[in-house]
């Protein structure tokens, strides 16, 4: 799924991969979100950077996908969350 996104970062590969399995979305939205620099900073630094705890990412009203380091106060939609823990494999 992820393979045809053409994403150079085998970390981010598997961030896409899981997240399309996930929310079971088209793989159009993730690239539509990733296309975005701030979101693409998001989730690059999530692997980067040892202070970079939790990585949120969630369908928003709109039908898109929303990347953010918190959870929501409001939260009313599919979501994946993914933590710290997933840097050990990488």
């Amino acid at each position: 799924m992820a393979a045809e996104l053409e994403i150079d970062d085998d970390r981010v590969v598997f961030l896409a991969d899981y997240v399309i399995k996930a929310l079971r979305i088209k793989a159009d939205k993730w690239t539509k979100m990733y296309s975005s620099e701030e979101n693409k900073i998001l989730c690059i630094d999530f692997f980067d950077k040892p202070d970079a705890q939790t990585l949120v990412i969630a369908l928003n009203a709109a039908g898109g996908l929303a990347v953010s380091t918190e959870w929501p106060a409001q939260f009313k939609q599919k979501a994946v969350s993914l933590i710290h823990l997933l840097k050990l494999y990488f």
